[in-house]
C-alpha cells in the first residue's frame, strides 16, 4: 500500500512545484527555471500519468496549465497538446470546475496556435471565452482576447486584431 501513497505525494509535490516554477518564468530567472523544468520532465510526466490514471483530473489540469508556458518556450507543443487533450476528454466525462476548464481550454488553444492549427485554437478559445465571460473572470478574458487578436493578426484582419487587443488591454488594466 505504500506505492500508492508515494505516487500520490510525488504527483502532489510536482504539481505544486510546477505551479511555483511557472510563476518564475516571467522574471529575470526564467532561463534557470526553464532548465529546471526540463530537468524534471521525467518526474512531471510521471506525475501527469499517475494523476490521469487515478482520476485526479483537477490536479492533472492544474499541473498541465502550469506547464503551458514551459511547453511553449521549449517547443514541446505536441506533447503539451496530448496531455491537455487527455485532460479535456476526461473533463467532458466528469465535469471540472469551470474556471479550471476555461484555463485548460485557453492553454490548449495557445499550443494549437503555436503549431499553426488556427481552427482548433479558435474553437478552444471560443469555448474558453464563453466560460470566462460567465465567470466574470477579467484576467482570463484578457488572455483569451489577446490570443484571438494574434489569430486576427495572422489573418491580416487588422481592425479586428486592434479591437480584440484593445479589449484585452482594457480588461488587463482593470
Amino acid at each position: 500500500g505504500e506505492l500508492q501513497l508515494v505516487q500520490r505525494r510525488h504527483a502532489q509535490y510536482f504539481a505544486m512545484w510546477a505551479d511555483q516554477a511557472a510563476a518564475r518564468l516571467h522574471g529575470p530567472d526564467q532561463a534557470i527555471w526553464l532548465a529546471r523544468l526540463e530537468g524534471e520532465l521525467g518526474n512531471l510526466r510521471a506525475a501527469l500519468t499517475w494523476l490521469l490514471d487515478t482520476g485526479h483530473i483537477e490536479l492533472a489540469a492544474q499541473l498541465a496549465c502550469a506547464l503551458g508556458i514551459f511547453w511553449q518556450r521549449h517547443g514541446h507543443y505536441s506533447e503539451g497538446r496530448r496531455w491537455l487533450q487527455q485532460i479535456l476528454d476526461r473533463m467532458a466525462q466528469s465535469p471540472a470546475p469551470e474556471p479550471l476548464r476555461a484555463r485548460t481550454l485557453q492553454v490548449a488553444a495557445t499550443l494549437a496556435y503555436r503549431q499553426g492549427d488556427q481552427q482548433t485554437a479558435q474553437r478552444l478559445l471560443a469555448e474558453s471565452l464563453e466560460l470566462f465571460q460567465r465567470l466574470s473572470d477579467y484576467s482570463g478574458l484578457a488572455r483569451v482576447l489577446f490570443d484571438l487578436g494574434w489569430i486576427e493578426i495572422d489573418r491580416a484582419n487588422w481592425s479586428q486584431a486592434i479591437h480584440l487587443n484593445h479589449q484585452s488591454l482594457t480588461l488587463a488594466r482593470s
